[in-house]
């Protein structure tokens, strides 16, 4: 089911996510055993879940849209330890060459036309209910000159009449104006309903695809998750580190120099770096990747901020993938023109 039918009730979104991961996982088991059986039905339930692309999506929303104060700490490890296996079973899909297909969505919208249709049927409406009124109008002129022969004693009913008259009419105004805008909250419904989702085969893109796992919020729940590095396992923390180090060597578009390395030079996320480094109990074999892979992030950081010292105001604010890849060039321009 989809992240918004679950969002409701977080704990079959709790039992689901840790269901999905132990599939994962002997999915995972089957692609890399030596039988050869076993390999090819993992090669084929790969390849359905990856063509569908559904389940991908979701993971990548309940990532975004996680909260400490609804969902604990289990259900953020479960998915981070489910991302962890998409990853790579995302790498050996793209191998498949040609036989790395998906599907994706295509959304079509046709209310301009439907808009313009809605306006004459509006237009027609309006003028029956004009051509109405003036009949009406003119029956009550006719019954006024009438009541106007029969005398003096009959000019105080004919008032109460005619008021009575004005508030029919009031009543039917109202009442016309009421099915108006019920037609119109019809109509606005059916073209909602009526938007075309079209689906379309196209090429996997790894890169593309590890991408869309890397924006700032889901940047946010794994430094969360990393903050307690003494009370997680070796294996969460090992899952976080594989997840930065991809955020390292992906760049942020095609030969353009700049990897997404830039997204973690953040005041809240170098401080976290920080306090790791200087803890004593990190020093073990262990957490020799992720202490490794701190130190590269800080020195690169601190060499960009001596050439460019306003990379120090930048590290304030989270920033996209244009704003990073800005780092290198806009302020390389600015220099050069100086």
């Amino acid at each position: 089911p989809s992240a918004k039918t679950l969002s409701s009730s977080w704990g079959a979104l709790g039992l689901s996510v840790a269901l999905l991961t132990e599939i994962l996982a002997s999915l995972n088991a089957m692609v890399t055993s030596n039988k050869a059986s076993n390999q090819t039905e993992g090669i084929k339930l790969q390849r359905i879940i990856f063509y569908d692309a559904d389940l991908i999506y979701t993971l990548q929303s309940l990532l975004s849209t996680w909260d400490e104060r609804k969902v604990g700490i289990p259900h953020l490890s479960h998915l981070v330890h489910s991302t962890h296996l998409i990853f790579k079973c995302a790498t050996r899909f793209a191998q498949g060459g040609e036989d790395a297909v998906m599907l994706s969505k295509r959304v079509r919208r046709r209310k301009k036309l439907k808009k313009k249709k809605e306006e004459k049927k509006e237009e027609e409406e309006e003028t029956d209910e004009d051509v109405d009124l003036e009949e009406k109008k003119d029956d009550v002129d006719t019954e006024e000159k009438k009541d106007n022969v029969d005398g003096e004693e009959k000019k105080d009913d004919d008032d109460t009449e005619e008021k009575k008259d004005d508030d029919d009419t009031e009543e039917k105004k109202d009442d016309t104006e009421e099915t108006k805008k019920e037609e119109k909250k019809k109509e606005e419904d059916e073209v909602e309903e009526k938007i075309v989702i079209e689906r379309y085969e196209k090429y996997f893109d790894l890169v593309k695809f590890q991408q869309d796992f890397m924006t700032n919020k889901i940047l946010r729940n794994y430094c969360i998750l990393l903050s307690r590095y003494r009370k997680n396992s070796p294996q969460i923390n090992h899952y976080v580190t594989c997840y930065l180090k991809r955020m390292c060597e992906i760049e942020i578009k095609e030969n353009c120099g700049v990897t997404m390395e830039t997204s973690l030079w953040q005041v809240s996320i170098l401080t976290l770096f920080d306090r790791i480094l200087s803890d004593p109990c990190m020093r073990g074999s262990v957490y020799h990747n992720l202490r490794t892979l701190i130190r590269d992030v800080t020195r690169n950081f601190l060499k960009a901020a001596q050439e460019n010292p306003l990379v120090f105001v930048e590290a304030l604010f989270w920033r996209t993938k244009n704003e990073n890849k800005q780092l290198y060039t806009h302020y390389d321009i600015d220099r050069k023109s100086t």
